[in-house]
């Protein structure tokens, strides 16, 4: 994944190790690019911020490209798959 000079001087800023923590910055740009909505079905209540790839398989809590609001009814069906 490539990250843009913005993204990067965010990871430098924030200095944080490799983490599941999704810092606030990151979570405002989230929530405003996905409207405080779930992407998949438009549901505002209920909502996780989820990882696209899994933070367990190497995926950046850094990055808002790697993050997306989901539903809980979706997040779980998410969870369900990749077990």
């Amino acid at each position: 994944m490539k990250l843009s000079n913005r993204e990067e001087n965010n990871i430098k800023s924030i200095n944080i190790e490799h983490t599941r923590l999704i810092p606030s910055e990151v979570k405002k740009e989230v929530w405003k690019r996905d409207e405080g909505k779930c992407v998949l079905c438009g549901d505002n209540k209920n909502l996780h911020f989820d990882h696209d790839l899994p933070f367990s398989r190497g995926g950046t809590s850094l990055s808002a490209n790697n993050i997306k609001l989901l539903c809980m009814k979706h997040n779980l069906q998410k969870s369900d798959k990749i077990g």
